[in-house]
């Protein structure tokens, strides 16, 4: 294929960009439960604002460039060269979640222990309660709890404001009423414990909704919000309010470490292979050859599947190692950039050296590029590019994107590869996604129109391809009936069968009619005037010729409608590139010329032209060998 990208080089060197640092725990309140197929765990997914790598991704997600018409199916992980999916503001690692985080924690169970999490991830009350069917964060500064089988509430300190003696509870409502249940029934608690609806309902909903048997529920919610109106709640609702304080401080505090026991890796399962301490309460663990990350909690940080990983205990950051290749995590296992970097340099004062084929360049605690060095990079991959270096200049290529999605040049040099590759669709593709990623770039945007051009050229090229196919398949089957007709009427022999289907396959035209009409005579040559009392139009005259001239007539009329027909439509699309050519000289930015695929279109419709007139004089001949008139 003609190669009609050039200068790619030019781009190379473009202005840096600042990146943002990314908060691995959304504050908005982002963060939504969701479950990880691979090890049937829950976590924490950031729903909210992106940052960083992600918000990079994120382009190039359903919502973004491959969301606007482009179905790309299979060819999204390698598109974006990542294989990650999911951002994980807290990963997965819990048997059970709430929902949502209230009040700025959530309840979890870890190893069948419930308790409760921040948006850091860091255990603010640690796993000591009861396994329940529902967990929840905190409501009124107080969350349900169980334990010794039975159900409470505590503050956020951990401690029971409400002792644990009901048989089930659900956290408070707005109302200040919170359902529980005794002796088999549910009924509703004040903020002091007590009991305001009796304890006589089979459903909650039956206490709180039904009309015909919430009343007993309204009227205690009146009279609630009376009393603490009057300051009946005073005493317990200071309590709680001075726990809270205490431990909302701590959550408000991103650098807030919890603290780490002497023996740190006493709930760390006896199942890997290897584990070896690295500091502040992590180790690192290996299973089935590949290693990953614990903490002293027993919470698998990061899955065991990287070839090494190494703690950079001032970045608090965790480089991983696969395929050659580094990325990093954060300390409460989130992706911050997927292997890529050739070397990660241990981190100081928030920033490290990365380093990629050789040419190393400074990067922020996101994992992106702070300087030029992918730029350098993507020189250098242009390089071996233009050397006929393709696997290298691809692998150089790929490690870009797996850092920058959105580099836009990188897409149109692949997509450029793809094509010359005879990949066509996965080259369209990556000219697309290049091109609005950067729509002002004029060389990405020839390099597509080009490639649209010859996509419709190869369409045409194959529409051609099948209607000869049919063609010949349909003309062999009716070829042979008549050839084999013919013989069986005592002209020709299987010879000619051959000949004429023969003929057909090779798209000789011509050859066919010459031979089965030098059958269809020979099988008639014996019937003297058998048919020449059938008059079709004026053959009758001819004697015995009138059947073969019947015939004669009927393939010169199919032949030159064909070819009248043919050269008039021709003769429009000869027109209208005529006229695209002239518009396109006249406002060359405003108007397209007629493009290769529509000469080809003009050109071939004239060779099938030249055949039917060949096909017609040589029939005309024949008839007028046989004696016939028209």
């Amino acid at each position: 294929m003609k190669r009609y990208w050039t200068n790619r080089v030019k781009w190379a060197i473009i202005l840096a960009w600042a990146i943002p640092v990314l908060g691995f725990a959304q504050a908005d309140g982002s963060g939504l439960s969701a479950k990880a197929g691979e090890n049937k765990r829950w976590g924490y997914e950031n729903k909210g604002e992106k940052s960083g790598w992600w918000q990079k991704a994120a382009t190039l997600s359903n919502n973004g460039i491959l969301g606007t018409g482009i179905s790309f199916g299979n060819q999204l992980d390698d598109i974006l060269h990542v294989g990650y999916e999911t951002e994980w503001a807290i990963p997965a690692q819990y048997e059970k979640v709430a929902k949502r985080f209230e009040e700025n924690l959530a309840g979890v169970q870890l190893n069948g222990r419930v308790g409760f999490v921040d948006r850091y991830n860091r255990f603010i009350i640690e796993p000591q309660f009861e396994s329940i069917d529902r967990l929840e964060g905190f409501s009124r500064g107080l969350a349900a709890v169980k334990k010794d089988g039975m159900f409470g509430f505590i503050d956020k300190s951990g401690k029971f404001v409400i002792p644990p003696k009901f048989e089930w509870a659900e956290n408070f409502e707005e109302n200040d009423l919170a359902a529980v249940k005794m002796d088999g029934k549910i009924g509703a608690i004040d903020l002091k414990g007590e009991i305001v609806v009796p304890c006589k309902y089979k459903l909650k909903e039956m206490m709180t909704k039904l009309p015909t048997s919430n009343k007993l529920y309204k009227e205690a919610a009146k009279k609630v919000k009376s009393d603490r109106d009057n300051g009946l709640y005073d005493e317990p609702l200071a309590k709680i309010e001075e726990a809270g304080k205490t431990i909302d401080a701590l959550i408000l505090d991103s650098l807030y470490r919890t603290p780490v026991p002497a023996d740190s890796l006493w709930t760390v399962p006896m199942r890997y292979e290897e584990i070896a301490r690295v500091g502040d309460g992590f180790a690192l663990v290996a299973q089935d050859d590949k290693w990953g990350v614990v903490d002293h909690y027993g919470r698998l940080v990061i899955p065991c599947a990287f070839e090494m990983i190494e703690y950079m205990a001032e970045g608090e950051m965790f480089a991983v190692y696969e395929n050659e290749s580094v990325g990093l995590y954060s300390r409460i296992g989130a992706l911050v950039v997927p292997p890529s970097y050739d070397r990660i340099e241990p981190f100081v004062a928030g920033t490290s050296v990365g380093w990629i084929n050789f040419e190393h360049g400074q990067i922020g605690a996101d994992g992106l590029v702070m300087d030029d060095l992918l730029d350098r990079a993507f020189a250098k991959a242009v390089v071996y590019d233009e050397a006929g270096l393709h696997a290298e200049a691809r692998v150089q290529y790929k490690k870009i994107l797996c850092i920058d999605p959105t580099y836009a040049m990188v897409h149109n040099n692949l997509g450029i590869m793809d094509i010359e590759g005879e990949s066509f669709k996965e080259g369209m593709n990556r000219l697309k996604i290049a091109n609005k990623l950067d729509p002002d770039n004029k060389e990405i945007e020839a390099n597509l129109k080009q490639a649209k051009k010859d996509r419709r050229e190869r369409r045409w090229n194959r529409v051609e391809q099948g209607f000869m196919t049919a063609a010949n398949i349909i003309g062999v089957a009716a070829g042979t009936a008549l050839a084999v007709d013919a013989v069986a009427n005592g002209g020709g022999d299987i010879g000619s069968v051959g000949q004429a289907v023969g003929s057909l396959v090779e798209g000789d035209v011509a050859g066919y009619v010459s031979a089965t009409s030098n059958m269809s005579l020979a099988a008639h040559a014996n019937d003297g005037g058998g048919y020449g009392g059938a008059d079709y139009g004026s053959g009758g005259s001819s004697g015995g010729g009138g059947n073969n001239c019947a015939f004669y007539r009927s393939e010169i009329k199919r032949l030159s409608s064909r070819l009248a027909n043919g050269t008039k439509a021709n003769a429009g699309r000869k027109g209208r590139a005529e006229g695209m050519n002239k518009a396109h000289s006249i406002a060359p930015d405003m108007a397209d010329g007629a493009s290769a695929s529509d000469y080809r279109v003009i050109h071939s419709s004239d060779r099938l032209n030249d055949t039917y007139a060949k096909s017609l004089e040589q029939m005309q001949r024949k008839a007028i060998k046989a004696g016939c008139t028209f």
